[in-house]
């Protein structure tokens, strides 16, 4: 029969409650605006659940409470403290010697470990300090980031506020008819390709030709802009830029910034073509924004939690930890996650083309994008063992076989759809600007359609443009421009056309 220690006291088990709890606010408040706040919740309560069950568990073990605070308290703080220290110590070199390597420290850390664990087993005492003298500071730290959290939040509500009026249409840009569409409403998908540079950047940076792949699309009716860039150079800016049809707005910082384009994400796009009769659905990647969206009809998303989400708790935590030959849990976990998730985004626009309602369809997949876990054939690798370069064209031509067998799945499956596809940004414009900005955008639009999209086009007219030709609105095209994003919040207009 299991006896129960008798000297249980509240402020051991407060201790291990408020630690667990820590850890998760503080990823929380490093990450305010990028998660899913329902999912977060979910993955922070296993945490504390899980500690509060150690605690019990190590408790009878040890056949005290105190020594099972003690013990849970350190293995908590191991689990969550150990990746970031090894960081650090790992990088300290003395000549070109590294002091200390990952594996060394994790095996020192393990038989410390076990030694503390014996001298607790075998401690006669009855009364530990460190049963809970860690009670206090950590809940002032727990309040510290509750109050830090609820700033945040407050800061992204008023930006909101003034963003919304912003972005309204006036009421001429929301008159709708039909034009040059003699049967049925076709379905839009509109997918996006994140990171996806354009042909000029692939050769100059990689020496990578991508002009088949341009060429397979153009023998499929696309028409591709010959001078196409984003109008910036990040992911959450570009998306609601492009379906709001606006330029994203200037906010008070970068926190501001993510929650906006969390609240943003429910756009003018799908509102105006709601009106005429569509159905929107989102297929939503690993990325928080999209993954809590109540504007679309339908959300279709991988897995109850996104990268962001469990990335904010677990990624710097020891399920991470790994040497220079070990791959740790954690990117074993998302690589094969990441995977999983774009072949669940592959099959799910395949199967809304069949859909006999008109649909409009948004897919952001995160490829060629980071992490880098296909080859150019699509058998999978271990991302971190991957040369960033040539994962990059490895998955850009992977990626490229994948949408030419949804292209003409969607045209086989669909009645004359719209097709967009599109790069929301570059692979970055550290090195050259132009490489930043310039963007795979390609259109396949019935109903001679391309008439009015033009070589300069940048994604903020790319649906001013199609509801003016199919849907008889009359919207004023916005400058061809292109952003960087500064501290403040505020935006600096950049010219990557001219290969700077």
């Amino acid at each position: 029969m299991i006896k129960v220690p008798q000297d249980f006291e509240i402020t051991s088990f407060i201790q291990v409650f408020l630690i667990a709890l820590y850890f998760s606010l503080f990823a929380y408040a490093s990450n305010v605006g990028q998660v899913v706040l329902g999912e977060f919740f979910f993955i922070s309560l296993i945490v504390v659940l899980i500690a509060i069950f150690l605690f019990f568990i190590s408790s009878l073990f040890f056949k005290s409470f105190q020594k099972g605070s003690i013990f849970t308290t350190f293995m908590v703080l191991a689990f969550f403290l150990l990746v970031p220290i090894s960081e650090i110590i790992t990088r300290i070199e003395i000549g070109s010697i590294r002091v200390l390597r990952a594996r060394y420290l994790l095996l020192t850390c393990i038989i410390l470990g076990l030694y503390f664990c014996i001298k607790l087993y075998n401690s006669s005492s009855h009364k530990y300090f460190l049963a809970s003298c860690f009670a206090l500071p950590f809940s002032i730290l727990v309040v510290y980031n509750l109050i830090l959290i609820f700033v945040r939040q407050k800061d992204i509500f008023i930006e909101l506020s003034h963003c919304k009026a912003f972005y309204d249409l006036n009421d001429a840009d929301k008159k709708l008819s039909f034009r040059y569409i003699p049967d049925r409403l076709p379905h839009v998908f509109y997918i996006i390709l994140d990171k996806y540079a354009g042909v000029e950047s692939l050769k100059e940076s990689f020496n990578y030709d991508n002009s088949t792949f341009v060429k397979a699309l153009e023998a499929r009716g696309f028409f591709i802009p010959d001078n196409s860039y984003s109008n910036y150079p990040e992911t959450r800016y570009s998306i609601p830029s492009s379906l709001n049809m606006t330029f994203f707005p200037e906010v008070k910082n970068e926190f501001s910034s993510w929650g906006v384009t969390t609240n943003l994400m429910g756009n003018n796009v799908v509102n105006l073509l709601k009106k005429v009769g569509y159905k929107s659905f989102i297929v939503a990647s690993d990325w928080g924004p999209l993954r809590n969206i109540d504007t679309f009809d339908g959300i279709f998303k991988y897995g109850l939690i996104g990268d962001f989400s469990g990335a904010g708790i677990l990624e710097k935590s020891i399920l991470n930890f790994g040497g220079e030959a070990t791959e740790s849990l954690w990117m074993k976990f998302w690589d094969s996650r990441v995977r999983n998730t774009i072949y669940y985004q592959l099959k799910k626009i395949k199967e809304l083309s069949e859909r006999s309602d008109p649909c409009f369809v948004f897919a952001h997949i995160l490829c060629p994008h980071e992490p880098y876990v296909f080859s150019k054939n699509g058998d999978p690798i271990k991302s971190s063992y991957v040369d960033p370069d040539e994962g990059y064209i490895d998955q850009i031509q992977y990626i490229n076989k994948e949408i030419l067998k949804i292209v003409d799945y969607i045209k086989k499956s669909s009645n004359h759809p719209i097709i967009i596809l599109q790069g929301d940004h570059g692979f970055g414009p550290q090195k050259k600007l132009k490489w930043g900005f310039e963007i795979l955008n390609a259109y396949l639009l019935p109903y001679g359609g391309e008439k009015v999209f033009y070589d300069s086009i940048t994604p903020v007219n790319t649906f001013k443009s199609l509801f003016n030709y199919y849907f008889g609105t009359n919207m004023k095209l916005l400058p061809d421009k292109s952003f960087l994003a500064k501290a403040d919040g505020s935006f600096q207009e950049v010219y990557p056309s001219k290969g700077n």
